[in-house]
């Protein structure tokens, strides 16, 4: 079964990706390319208009879309850009992402969650094979499997008592997403010098040679004009499981026709919603209790779940990102008492079930209305990361880890 199901993976995550590359810039992963030649040939790298004509110009038929990452992500492609031709970089992309979704699972199985029983890994390749959201970063060329891996290798890491290579892995998937960069705050509260050291050695090495490639001016452009713009978009609606754009979606639907007094009502539910989830989150940093590996490990994982619930976007594809904080969680199940453990395996049940079948729901949903907006696959994803920084909160308070796993 689970041979069967690797090889489902293969078919949807791989060869598909690969048949529909020929003569397109491969999703994102197009945008990171040009944008690394744009920077190896010293044009704008936020210029699409160009970038597009490029492209066109280096075989593919459809352009790349805007890039809206930092320019440090534009440097770190400029060896890609000067090796490969876009096409010959997707399908080495594609088979990279695959490399690393499979290596970040056997770090989750086995070093976040303990798993020795051979079943027990067979369960769980069957589980990441049919996990959908990995289909859809393979599919629209996302450089999530590479953030999946260093996120996974930085927490264990932290389990290992290896502080700071968890830094440095932590703080390269901090480069290149900004959610696992929310670890930095257990750092700092907590008095982790070693690890914050490192993250914060990373970011300046990147930051260093980034300056020196692409020159002050892009980072200045970056700053005053990009960053403000992608804040400011409307979230997207069908395939973005933010809280943003879940009280959106919800308020709107609740308040026709749109106005601007839709939009003061969304901003105050927002501001509500963020503010009850970061006292939370606050709170539990600043808790003396638990101070343990698996407490530690539990923190970390909680800021990554509120950086994802709280992120601009959050798109279905990123959902990747919330297998450490899962296995983080299910690691704490195992390692905590046997009472209360149903409801919490009940509840990461049907966070991972719900959140694997990504954008397919098996229910009705009504075609408009705050009903059709509450029961969207996107909002029921919403509700899957609750549930996680809501186990991920329980298991803190409770102190459900290993009394020998002291730091």
């Amino acid at each position: 079964m689970a041979v069967a199901s690797v090889a489902v993976w293969l078919h949807h995550g791989v060869v598909l990706p690969l048949k529909d590359i020929r003569g397109v810039a491969y999703g994102d992963f197009g945008s990171f390319y040009m944008a690394g030649w744009c920077a190896l040939h010293g044009h704008d790298i936020y210029d699409l208009a160009y970038t597009r004509a490029v492209a066109e110009t280096l075989g593919a038929r459809k352009g790349p879309p805007v890039l809206s990452y930092p320019p440090h992500v534009a440097t770190l492609f400029v060896p890609v850009a000067a090796s490969f031709t876009p096409i010959t970089a997707a399908r080495l992309a594609i088979l990279a992402n695959g490399l690393c979704y499979w290596a970040s699972i056997s770090v989750l199985l086995r070093g976040l969650m303990g798993v020795r029983s051979w079943a027990m890994v067979a369960a769980g390749i069957i589980g990441a094979s049919w996990f959908v959201p990995s289909w859809q970063t393979m599919d629209t060329g996302q450089i999530n499997m590479a953030v999946l891996l260093c996120s996974a290798l930085g927490l264990w890491a932290f389990r290992n008592a290896r502080l700071g290579w968890c830094g440095v892995c932590l703080g390269l998937a901090a480069l290149l997403k900004g959610v696992p960069g929310a670890v930095a705050a257990y750092f700092v509260i907590r008095r982790k010098i070693r690890p914050l050291v490192s993250m914060a050695l990373v970011c300046a090495l990147a930051l260093a040679a980034s300056l020196a490639v692409l020159g002050g001016a892009v980072h200045r452009t970056y700053l005053v004009r990009e960053l403000p713009d992608i804040s400011r978009r409307t979230p997207a609606g069908s395939m973005d499981v933010s809280l943003k754009s879940f009280s959106h979606r919800v308020v709107r639907a609740a308040t026709p026709p749109p106005g601007p007094e839709a939009s003061n009502r969304v901003k105050r539910v927002q501001r509500v919603l963020s503010g009850v989830l970061l006292l939370g989150s606050a709170a539990l940093l600043i808790m003396p209790r638990c101070d343990t590996v698996q407490g530690g490990l539990g923190r970390l994982a909680m800021l990554m779940v509120t950086a994802m619930i709280l992120n601009v976007w959050t798109w279905v594809h990123h959902l990747v990102m919330a297998l450490p904080p899962l296995a983080v969680a299910s690691g704490g199940i195992r390692a905590g008492p046997p009472r209360g453990r149903t409801p919490q395996v009940v509840a990461l049940t049907v966070a991972f079930a719900s959140m694997a079948v990504s954008t397919r729901t098996p229910w009705p949903v009504p075609r408009s209305g705050v009903l059709a907006e509450l029961t969207r696959s996107s909002s029921v994803n919403f509700y899957c990361l609750c549930i996680l920084w809501g186990v991920l909160a329980l298991q803190i308070i409770r102190g459900e880890d290993a009394p020998s796993s002291r730091s």
